[in-house]
């Protein structure tokens, strides 16, 4: 049993209920407009949120304090705003009973979404646990499962790991001359989404470097050193930030004779 062609088998699946979910909210957004516009327009951005809300309570007649009290996690600031704009809504009456219920199948595809990832930790923590160790299951998975499985992610160099998930930029850049991508799906950690971009470069080819020895690890089921590399990976971006604290100067162009 190769546990590797499992995660490659939920990562995919999440990506799709992720898709799904992301689908069936805009409809779900366009279709309880009709009946409350100004919810769906600019109060409730939140997806889940916004299809509990619709599941549980309905019409909007029905928003008061009570119904929200300790049903949902929302500041009180804002129940007193929807519960206002619920008054004055220019939306019209419709049968809201095929709507609650499409919000409800929403929840059940969260919920299982939700169920899906604490397997794959599991997965993860029995499979590759130093990889989990650094980047987290998600992007942990995403890697295994852009590179085919763990195998060939253990014997990728540090340059290609940094670049999975960027080959359209890549190839983009080798036929055009365009600017060359720093990172693929490890910008999606947040050590490098979160830190200014002039430095992610740098980060993203520590955190390849660090990958690629972890999924060697993991591979020939060696000893777990994901909370030493974790902790060194910390210290390195620290020295970084300090190193590299304002963007580098711009070349100035050359004035043209």
């Amino acid at each position: 049993e190769e546990k590797d062609i499992f995660i490659v088998q939920v990562i995919d699946i999440l990506d799709s209920l992720k898709e799904t979910i992301s689908q069936f909210s805009s409809r779900l957004r366009e279709w309880y407009g009709l009946h409350f516009p100004e919810l769906t327009d600019r109060i409730i951005e939140d997806n889940i949120l916004l299809a509990e809300i619709v599941a549980k309570i309905g019409n909007r007649k029905n928003y008061n304090e009570e119904v929200f009290k300790n049903r949902f996690e929302i500041p009180q600031r804002l129940i007193e705003k929807l519960i206002n704009i619920s008054k004055k809504s220019m939306g019209a009456d419709i049968n809201l009973k095929m709507v609650k219920d499409f919000a409800q199948q929403i929840l059940s595809i969260n919920n299982y979404r939700i169920a899906l990832e604490l397997y794959l930790e599991d997965l993860m923590s029995t499979t590759a646990p130093n990889i989990q160790a650094i980047v987290g299951s998600l992007i942990g998975a995403k890697l295994i499962a852009k590179a085919g499985n763990l195998r060939k992610l253990a014997f990728m160099p540090a340059s290609r790991i940094q670049l999975l998930g960027a080959e359209t930029a890549l190839y983009r850049h080798l036929k055009s001359g365009q600017k060359l991508p720093k990172h693929g799906i490890i910008f999606q950690w947040q050590q490098i989404r979160g830190n200014p971009p002039w430095i992610r470069g740098n980060i993203a080819r520590l955190i390849a470097g660090k990958l690629g020895l972890a999924a060697k690890i993991d591979y020939f089921s060696g000893d777990f050193v994901g909370e030493e590399y974790a902790k060194e990976i910390e210290e390195k971006i620290e020295e970084i930030k300090k190193k590299y604290p304002t963007p580098p100067e711009r070349k100035s162009k050359k004035k043209r004779k």
